[in-house]
């Protein structure tokens, strides 16, 4: 494998671990955004934020942007998976 090979793939696999943070933060925000009452960091647990809002004793509770907790949750998991895989390739030593 060439060097060029080597570091653009070094290079896609530094994007994808990048935007999977990029991506997390951005969508975890609008999922805080949308939750009723308002979201605590220091009160509430991330996992509220991936909860469909409902009823309980007259108000509403939980995020109307539950699906994009999900989202972020597994958007990240792919991106780090494809940023290893790649690594991995880029690293790897050309058969002889």
């Amino acid at each position: 494998m060439k060097l060029d090979e080597q570091q653009r793939r070094t290079a896609a696999a530094s994007g994808c671990w990048l935007m999977a943070g990029a991506a997390y933060l951005i969508l975890e925000a609008v999922a805080a955004a949308a939750y009723r009452p308002d979201y605590s960091y220091a009160h509430n647990y991330i996992s509220d934020l991936g909860r469909p809002s409902r009823q309980s004793a007259g108000a509403t509770i939980g995020s109307g942007f539950a699906w994009t907790m999900n989202a972020a949750f597994y958007l990240q998991g792919i991106l780090f998976l494809v940023g290893a895989v790649l690594l991995v390739r880029a690293r790897r030593k050309p058969n002889a």
